[in-house]
């Protein structure tokens, strides 16, 4: 039997990891199970150089950056290797595109958004467990809370109304 390699484990202060994130030209985000939005997410904000994303196809953010990220399976070595020379390749123009499409999605999905359709999913869930109507239309129409816990109705209006300005 041969001997398994070991890997090694370098450890980056804040600092220097943005740093290194901000010049990369490929960034593999490839966690084995849902995690690691936030890298995949501050990669592609931070970038000087218009790196590429690699991304495991099981993290939570694959799914909203999907279209300019290259996806691979997080234990298929193989396709793994192919998506980095396919990254490595990658004319700059397409880089760049790619580059401008992420940032921007990345910006329009902010975490206000998310709170916001947090805060709709959990007042539409408690208007029909109440047998309300809340469940038509988003937060943004809705005038009466009356079914709806005050706290999550008063921080779905104020986000939208946030939202708006």
């Amino acid at each position: 039997m041969g001997r398994a390699e070991q890997g090694t484990v370098i450890t980056l202060g804040m600092m220097r990891l943005r740093l290194a994130i901000s010049l990369c030209d490929v960034l593999l985000v490839n966690p084995l199970a849902d995690g690691m939005n936030l890298v995949a997410k501050e990669g592609p904000v931070v970038s000087t150089r218009d790196s590429v994303l690699i991304l495991s196809r099981v993290a939570g953010a694959f799914e909203q950056l999907s279209g300019e990220v290259l996806g691979v399976e997080p234990t298929d070595v193989d396709g793994t290797t192919s998506a980095l020379a396919d990254a490595l390749a990658m004319s700059s123009l397409e880089r760049r595109e790619r580059a401008r499409a992420l940032r921007s999605k990345i910006e329009e999905e902010d975490i206000s958004r998310w709170i916001a359709s947090q805060m709709d999913e959990i007042s539409e869930v408690f208007a029909e467990r109440r047998g309300g109507n809340h469940g038509q239309g988003n937060s943004a129409s809705r005038k009466d809370c009356s079914n709806v816990p005050t706290l999550a109705c008063k921080a779905s209006q104020m986000l939208n109304v946030s939202s708006i300005g």
